[in-house]
């Protein structure tokens, strides 16, 4: 499963992980924990720790966030520590992972889904 993965405030870098939907594990040993997922567009979902806060992770990125049912609200969130941003399909309650594209990483930064905390 190819994904998006922000590290230390870097650049997001295409990583591939094991298996055809790696959530349940392979995330969270990734990132080192339990994990939230937060919607960014209709596609595209980000997960991070959901006990980054609790951890006193440092904020190393902003990230666009929709509300969450995808209605399409957003807003600049902070993200502490790191997060990966995978694809879906078939809805917010059925969704299935699928590969992250490179139309998916182009929009990503085009559209500044996600940026090194202090970028404007």
């Amino acid at each position: 499963m190819k994904v998006m993965l922000y590290r230390k405030g870097k650049p997001g870098v295409m990583a591939t992980l094991p298996g055809k939907e790696p959530l349940a594990v392979e995330m969270s040993d990734l990132l080192g924990g339990e994990l939230i997922l937060l919607p960014m567009t209709n596609r595209l979902t980000m997960a991070v720790l959901d006990n980054a806060y609790d951890l006193r992770l440092p904020i190393n990125y902003a990230a666009m966030v929709m509300d969450e049912d995808r209605h399409g609200a957003t807003s600049m969130e902070p993200v502490p520590g790191d997060a990966v941003i995978f694809a879906t399909i078939g809805g917010c309650h059925e969704a299935h992972m699928v590969d992250i594209t490179d139309e998916d990483a182009a929009e990503i930064i085009s559209k500044r889904l996600i940026r090194p905390q202090g970028e404007k």
